[in-house]
């Protein structure tokens, strides 16, 4: 049975879905709850639609219940790049910044290249946990970075400066335990510690870094580096014009910026290294 397309666009209380029939397209708002789900799922069916082609953007954690739902249903799920959809609705004309309008561009996406988008399947428990965790890091190093800013200014109240202090000692223990616990699924899955060990061989990465890696990206799925730099928008874009232009461009930008970032890293180390052997 072929899937019927159904393009998705999340947001943190509801999500808007456009359902790709032969002769029509039904579109409908649900909330992001079980029972939005189910309804969801009740609305498809009653178009005959019970095999689906679930395709939404990788643009957050939103989604994230919605398509482990569906995926235990057993209906296709694809998580494709936000970036690539927007340019595929431009190409079209399709300029509205809607969530109806969004929702159709990736339903007319998932038509046209729906079996080119990678399959989406859950994370293991420790790839899930470690997620979670980074998560979590990620917003104690904030609060900690804000209120150590605090510090620094000139506030007059005795009572206040001890708050200030109490608050990132509690924050400082807290993201401590929470590295210890990342680091530590990390060693309890045999996965997970094995490509952490194959990570931190390479030039330029440590411990955070090989972190964030590990939590975001699957690198067993893919068949070589060059899959996994292009994965993470490293790679440049070729410009061929005539004979006049036969260059590199810039780096494709297509990956998830944040991996981008931390990745970036290894770029500045190389720079550095080969400055400093001159």
């Amino acid at each position: 049975m072929v899937p019927t397309p159904v393009g998705i666009d999340m947001a943190k209380d509801t999500f808007q879905a456009e359902l790709v029939l032969p002769n029509a397209r039904k579109c409908k708002e649900f909330t992001n709850t079980q029972s939005g789900f189910l309804e969801f799922t009740k609305w498809c069916h009653s178009f005959g639609a019970t095999k689906l082609l679930v395709c939404m953007e990788a643009t957050g954690r939103y989604g994230d219940a919605l398509v482990t739902f569906m995926f235990a249903l057993a209906h296709d799920v694809r998580v494709a790049n936000g970036r690539r959809i927007r340019r595929f609705a431009d190409a079209l004309g399709l300029l509205n910044k809607t969530d109806k309008a969004d929702a159709h561009a990736i339903a007319e996406y998932a038509l046209h290249h729906g079996a080119q988008i990678p399959k989406w399947k859950p994370l293991s428990a420790a790839r899930q946990e470690l997620r979670d965790l980074r998560c979590l890091i990620n917003g104690l190093q904030k609060t900690l970075n804000e209120y150590g800013n605090r510090q620094h200014l000139d506030i007059q109240s005795a009572v206040v400066r001890e708050h200030i202090d109490q608050l990132i000692e509690f924050v400082e223990g807290q993201l401590e335990t929470a590295k210890e616990r990342a680091s530590q699924v990390i060693d309890e899955d045999e996965q997970l510690k094995t490509d952490k060990a194959i990570l931190m061989k390479q030039i330029g990465v440590k411990e955070a870094v090989s972190t964030v890696l590990l939590t975001r990206v699957d690198f067993r799925s893919f068949k070589s580096a060059r899959q996994v730099a292009r994965y993470l928008g490293l790679t440049p874009k070729r410009e061929q014009s005539g004979t006049s232009i036969h260059r590199n461009g810039r780096i494709s930008k297509e990956g998830p910026p944040k991996l981008r970032m931390h990745s970036w890293l290894f770029r500045i180390y190389f720079k550095e290294v080969a400055r400093s052997s001159l």
